[in-house]
Parts: structure tokens; C-alpha cells; sequence
């Protein structure tokens, strides 16, 4: 999730035009069932609690690919079908992220670099959000309905039950691993959780939540209305009380290694 609110804006314009010549009859035959092929589908969308609406379709437009068979590289993310995995590499910044500031101190573990929580965030990387969204999606993820936006907006108010949502899409197992490391580690082996209920990464999607925030966030360490993914064991109202705050351990190697990330759709 990201700093404070955001703004984003999304879309691609579509248009054809006709030229008249001499033959307008031909044109007639043929410029009509031209648009016809021309024009693009419109994409489903699924709705949140909110009636925000998220698309759940998975365009491969527009993404550079290298590599045939089930794996390929999509710019700086390698997509493996048959693992129905991504990977990326990402730079550990762990000073950040234990010395990061209210409202969202300790919250996010993965961002874009470019985006508003990078200053804040556990590890950046190169690696897009919205990409990953889209990615996780062509592999089979499912949202489950998203957090709603009221989840954050709310959180200070005691009687109110958007706060305590949680993620509930499909489940994602995070793994990281860097040169000369002993092995592969999960996320929850590289953070001390105080409040002992650890770390469970689910699928939330929120690409329709993007133009409230621009953070960046791929991995959010509580359920959250930002993350492409974040974690059901705690939710927002959790953070805001101070339930739990998640700081490096000691298996983390130096501050500025850089890693690769791994994520990966698991059942449940």
C-alpha cells in the first residue's frame, strides 16, 4: 500500500477512421466488416464490497516476451506457466523499512521503485505492480473480492467492520533467495512477527484501487486495499492497535543485496 492517497489513470484509446474514395461502394463492403473485426472487446469486470470495479482479464499486449514454451521473460519478470510462478529480482533495504514512519511503518515488504512507498518498503524492485497484477492473473489468480478502500479510510473509527477485512484470494507462496545464501528462505523466515500469527500471502488484485494511491506496492504485510498481494493473518485495524511490527531478522543478508524474488500460486 502506499503513503497516502493516490491518483492514477488508466485506459487506452481506440479509433479507426475511414477514408472516402472513389468507390464508395467498395468501402461500404469492405470498411464496415473491417471495424467489425477491428473493434476490441470490452473486458469483464468482478465488483468489490464497494461496487469498485476490477477487471479480472489478462491482456498480453503490449509486454515484450522472450523464450518459447510456458516460460518466458515479460520485461523484468520471468513468468513460468508450468510453475505458475514469477520471479524478479529486487534490492533489500532493511534500514528502510525497520526506521519507516506512521501511518504505514513496517507495512510494506515488496514495492515498485518508482513507486510512493519505495522509501519504506522492506525490498524495491524494477518489477511493475500493475504487471504483476496482470501476470498473476493470466496464471489463474483470483482476488476474492479485494479489500475495500474503507479498510484504510476508516481505520481510526472503533465500530466500524471494513478495518478488519482480509484478503482471501488465491494463496501465493513467496520465496527469496541471493548469491551465497545458505538457501531458498520464505518471507515469514526473513521477518520477526511479534504478534506470532505470521505470515499468510493471498492474491487481493486492487488494480481498480490504483488511482487512489500510486505506492507501488506488490507485497503488503497486512490485508490491504493497495497490494497486488498482501497477508490475511493481520488486518489493518491490527496495524493501526499495534497487534504486531514487523522488523528484519537476522537471516536477512546486508543492506543493498540484491535478491530474487519468487512468487508463486499454491493451493490451499
Amino acid at each position: 500500500m502506499r503513503n497516502g492517497p493516490l491518483s492514477f489513470s488508466g485506459g487506452r484509446p481506440f479509433g479507426a477512421r475511414l477514408y472516402s474514395g472513389a468507390l464508395p461502394g467498395l468501402l461500404l463492403l469492405v470498411g464496415v466488416p473491417a471495424l467489425t473485426v477491428w473493434a476490441p472487446t470490452l473486458p469483464c469486470h468482478s465488483e468489490t464490497s464497494e461496487g469498485s470495479a476490477i477487471p479480472n482479464w489478462a491482456p498480453t499486449h503490449g509486454v515484450e516476451r522472450s523464450g518459447p514454451g510456458p516460460a518466458y521473460r515479460a520485461g523484468s519478470v520471468k513468468v513460468d506457466r508450468a510453475a505458475r510462478s514469477l520471479s524478479f529480482t529486487a534490492t533489500l533495504q532493511r534500514e528502510a523499512f525497520d526506521s519507516s514512519l506512521p501511518p504505514d511503518h513496517q507495512y510494506h515488504a515488496v514495492v515498485s521503485r518508482t513507486g510512493g512507498a519505495s522509501h519504506q518498503a522492506l525490498f524495491v524492485t524494477d518489477a511493475d505492480d500493475e504487471e504483476v497484477a496482470r501476470m498473476l492473473r493470466d496464471l489463474g489468480a483470483e482476488d476474492g473480492g479485494g479489500v475495500p478502500m474503507s479498510a484504510w479510510n476508516l481505520r481510526w473509527l472503533p465500530l466500524v467492520n471494513a478495518p478488519t477485512a482480509r484478503v482471501k484470494g488465491s494463496r501465493v507462496e513467496v520465496m527469496v533467495e541471493w548469491e551465497d545464501g545458505d538457501r531458498p528462505y520464505t518471507l515469514a523466515e526473513l521477518l520477526d512477527d511479534p504478534g506470532g500469527e505470521g505470515v499468510e500471502m493471498r492474491f487481493g488484485g486492487n488494480e481498480a484501487h490504483n488511482h487512489e494511491w500510486e505506492s507501488g506496492c506488490i507485497l503488503c504485510l497486512f490485508s490491504c486495499p493497495g497490494g497486488v498481494i498482501s497477508n490475511s493473518a493481520y488486518t489493518i485495524r491490527d496495524h493501526q492497535r499495534g497487534v504486531t511490527s514487523f522488523e528484519g531478522s537476522d537471516l536477512l543478508p546486508d543492506d543493498g543485496t540484491e535478491v530474487t524474488i519468487t512468487l508463486a500460486l499454491v493451493p490451499d
